[in-house]
């Protein structure tokens, strides 16, 4: 009597389900972290209202959404020097900030960093130039 060997026939959903798994396994923890929601910080600056909203942090950049509101003083600093990031410990260099530009008293745009290291642990955003120093923390 001789045997044959017939090749098992994989339904198309037990197929797709497994390529889900296969591909979502495949993503690094690191690059999975820009999906996540950060909340908006609101801090008060002397007069100014801050608000601060991690967009993206990745291995590659963060991105930062900020928004400045006053009746008081002129918002007149230079967001791209005086904002610094840190990501557990490491320094990530100020690439940018696009957005509206030095006066008034409405500003609102973004910061990038350039990434210095895994985008892990605490997110700690500094702004200098404003009444009173700005720091807002996050955890990733």
């Amino acid at each position: 009597m001789t045997k044959t060997l017939r090749s098992p026939v994989i339904s198309p959903v037990v197929a797709i389900v497994g390529i889900g798994v296969l591909a979502w396994a495949a993503v690094p923890a690191a690059a999975m972290v820009s999906s996540r929601k950060f909340p908006t910080r609101s801090i008060e600056a002397g007069e100014v209202t801050v608000e601060l909203t991690p967009t993206r942090v990745d291995e590659d950049s963060a991105v930062v959404k900020i928004v400045l509101d006053t009746h008081a003083v002129e918002l007149d600093l230079n967001l791209r020097r005086g904002s610094s990031l840190k990501v557990d410990g490491l320094v990530w260099p100020t690439k940018s900030y696009r957005g509206d530009g030095p006066g008034g008293h409405h500003r609102e745009g973004t910061l990038r960093f350039r990434a210095a290291g895994p985008p892990e642990g605490e997110l700690r955003l500094r702004i200098r130039g404003l009444p009173e120093p700005v720091l807002a923390r996050w955890q990733a």
